[in-house]
């Protein structure tokens, strides 16, 4: 069984800084940000690389960037760049003012636009689904109920699988589940995950309209705090 690893969820930060949660998940795949962590210098970059929400969103964004940019015809391959470059500081000066929680929190929402807006270019240009005859379930699906509170990252990349990353937060003691990975694969309507190492966790994430819904087996715990959990249950996709 995997030891649980520690993680960060900013949708909630301060109800486990104030908890001070001891329970955390072990992750799929370890969140890697687009640039060395060893170089980072500024407070956002230093942001980027102590959160493990932030770390993903940052190395998924690079991915998607730079599959675009292999695909794009020169003049708008140089376009996206200077977007890209515009984007970034923007982002520094918008989070760069704030400390900490609230520095991750700009981060993530920020994050979470940009990818969903460069999905939308990535299907205008017709890569990654479009050209394989699929539409796109990028997005950010979220569910709240009482004692759950849960959100599902989808980053479709122009040839690479797409990155997932689960987190969810239950019951009154605030039980944390972090799953990340860029090794889905899709079938059909489905993108399906399967844990390498033993108990074998496997994820299905089945989309329909705005929806995406969990079916996983109890392997999938060990990516879970105590009595964490995500399976079965149906998320709806926020904003465009």
């Amino acid at each position: 069984m995997k030891e649980p690893r520690s993680a960060a969820v900013p949708v909630i930060m301060v109800l486990l800084v104030v908890l001070g949660l001891a329970n955390s998940p072990a992750q799929a795949d370890e969140p890697i940000p687009s640039f060395d962590c060893k170089k980072a210098a500024t407070p956002v970059e230093k942001t980027i690389c102590d959160d493990a929400f932030t770390s993903f969103r940052d190395g998924a964004l690079g991915k998607l960037c730079s599959g675009l940019v292999d695909s794009l015809t020169n003049r708008a391959r140089e376009a996206l760049r200077r977007d890209q470059r515009t984007w970034l500081k923007a982002r520094d000066g918008a989070c760069g003012k704030f400390r900490d929680i609230a520095r991750a929190g700009c981060l993530n929402t920020l994050y979470d636009r940009r990818l969903r807006q460069l999905d939308r270019q990535m299907r205008r240009t017709g890569l990654g689904p479009a050209a394989r005859g699929l539409g796109s379930v990028a997005g950010i699906y979220s569910k709240r109920m009482t004692n759950f509170s849960g959100i599902i990252t989808v980053v479709e990349l122009p040839k690479d699988p797409a990155w997932v990353e689960i987190s969810s937060v239950s019951g009154r003691s605030a039980h944390i589940c972090m799953l990340s990975t860029g090794q889905t694969r899709r079938q059909g309507a489905t993108l399906v995950w399967c844990d390498s190492d033993e108990p074998k966790c496997q994820v299905n994430l089945t989309f329909e309209g705005r929806t995406a819904r969990t079916k996983s087996n109890r392997a999938c715990r060990t990516y879970c705090g105590a009595n964490g959990y995500f399976e079965d249950i149906t998320y709806t996709k926020s904003g465009s």
